[in-house]
């Protein structure tokens, strides 16, 4: 071991110099004193992997701000925005229309003129008065123009009347299976109304459209007013399939004004099963 003392190794005289590192001769076996030696450096090992990342370090100062750009080229027009409110019209009218914007008044129609009101009557009509001019007044019946009117219905003066109106009494669905007449439906007739033109006729018939199934259907046109069934309303029949009927004129049968009317359907006697149907009843109001 090394004499702290006088830097000898004990065994040995040898004094080494600064930097001499111990070294052992295995031929003297003992410890010897030389200067170190080195053998040419290794190649250089591979990098070691990365290390974590620092933390961040404080913001620096902000510089300075940079020149202006050049201004960029124009963008596309947008969509035209909706159209305002028009303004208010101003000055004088025209055409079929008189005084001055905005508040002109009617004065023609299709160049026609149009009578000012002020003295109008509750139930007058506007009537063609000339050529090109309109009035009011209430409706001739008896005009100048070819027709008039009687009652409730338009005739040609002077020529044939209307030929023919129906007034209905019952549609759609009705059946019995009894001999007692039951109502299927009803209606007001008023025969003064419907005057004749000149010297034309009237006649009124009742038409119906009858089936059963077996023996005999039967319809009947009852005055509810008079509590009478009209003579030669009654008609019947034992056909299977639905059949048109018609009777003769009853016209001086019915009531001279107003009356309330039924039409009423019954069956003869027959089988359980059986049964009167009606489709259609009416009254046929015709000219001649």
């Amino acid at each position: 071991m090394a004499n702290t003392t006088n830097k000898t190794i004990i065994g040995s005289s040898d004094i080494p110099a600064n930097g001499y590192i111990l070294a052992y001769n295995a031929a003297e076996e003992r410890w010897t004193a030389r200067t170190p030696s080195f053998g040419p450096v290794g190649p250089t090992g591979p990098a070691g992997p990365t290390g974590p990342a620092g933390p961040v370090g404080p913001a620096g100062p902000i510089g300075p701000i940079g020149l202006t750009g050049n201004t960029g080229a124009t963008g596309p027009t947008g969509p035209t925005g909706p159209t305002g409110p028009g303004g208010i019209p101003g000055g004088s009218a025209t055409g079929d229309l008189g005084g001055s914007y905005p508040g002109p008044t009617v004065e023609k129609i299709n160049s026609a003129t149009v009578p000012i009101a002020g003295a109008l009557s509750v139930g007058n009509l506007l009537q063609v008065s000339g050529a090109s001019a309109l009035t009011y007044g209430p409706l001739d019946l008896e005009g100048a123009d070819g027709y008039y009117t009687t009652g409730t219905l338009p005739v040609l003066k002077g020529g044939a009347p209307v030929k023919k109106l129906y007034v209905p009494l019952a549609s759609g669905s009705f059946s019995n299976d009894s001999a007692i007449f039951i109502v299927i439906g009803a209606t007001e007739f008023d025969q003064s109304v419907l005057s004749t033109a000149g010297s034309g006729t009237m006649t009124v018939k009742l038409q119906v459209i009858l089936e059963t199934t077996l023996p005999q259907a039967n319809v009947q046109l009852y005055n509810y007013t008079t509590a009478a069934v009209v003579t030669g309303s009654e008609l019947n029949t034992s056909s299977t399939t639905p059949v048109l009927l018609t009777s003769a004129d009853i016209s001086s049968n019915l009531s001279a004004g107003a009356a309330e009317y039924q039409i009423q359907l019954s069956m003869n006697a027959g089988g359980i099963s059986d049964r009167a149907s009606c489709s259609m009843a009416r009254l046929l109001v015709e000219w001649s």
